[in-house]
């Protein structure tokens, strides 16, 4: 969170509030859809140029995934529902269990 060193303490706490959130409570339908059009739209044009789309290759083939393996992320991500969103947060955010790193002026 970019904020002023003297709202610091706030802004850390309302990071930590929203994170409990998500992971306590499912997005509302509207927010999800506009949410997971967002993230599949600009999972797409970020795949428009070769260059990017040889590092996509690359990078499923280093993690063991077929090459060129978009169809099946696009499928995992329209398979998503706030319900499966929420649990992984709660599995994976929504605990004490974290580390704070505060980076502040020189």
């Amino acid at each position: 969170v970019l904020t002023d060193p003297a709202t610091e303490d706030a802004a850390a706490a309302a990071l930590v509030e929203e994170l409990r959130r998500i992971a306590t409570e499912p997005a509302a339908a509207a927010e999800f859809a506009r949410a997971r059009a967002r993230l599949l739209g600009n999972l797409l044009i970020s795949r428009q140029s070769n260059a990017a789309r040889a590092s996509r290759c690359g990078a499923d083939v280093l993690y063991g995934r077929a090459p060129n393996n978009i169809a099946h992320h696009l499928k995992d991500i329209r398979a998503l529902t706030p319900r499966r969103v929420r649990d992984a947060a709660a599995r994976y955010l929504g605990t004490d269990d974290r580390w704070e790193v505060v980076l502040g002026p020189a």
